[in-house]
């Protein structure tokens, strides 16, 4: 597949930088719209899409509220403060 596709950053003239680049972009992955060969777990799907830590049963992890102290610059785990005043 790299011969189809035969162009790095310092390929020139422009133009032709320009040309591989579309082609990559329209031709490089046709299956499913451009997203590729099915993947084993499509990391795509909106429910998959998790923000902070999971743990290894796939649950969020929720901090507890009594090793949270405030400081200026908001609020942090107590060991954080701690290295904090330390450093």
């Amino acid at each position: 597949m790299s011969r189809d596709f035969n162009s790095t950053n310092s390929t020139t003239p422009n133009l032709s930088r320009l040309f591989y680049r579309g082609k990559w972009e329209t031709e490089a992955y046709p299956e499913n719209n451009g997203l590729g060969p099915n993947m084993v777990k499509n990391t795509n799907f909106l429910e998959r899409v998790h923000y902070g830590l999971i743990d290894h049963q796939n649950n969020s992890i929720i901090p507890n509220e009594n090793f949270i102290v405030s400081n200026a610059n908001g609020r942090v785990f107590d060991f954080v403060a701690d290295a904090y005043s330390l450093m």
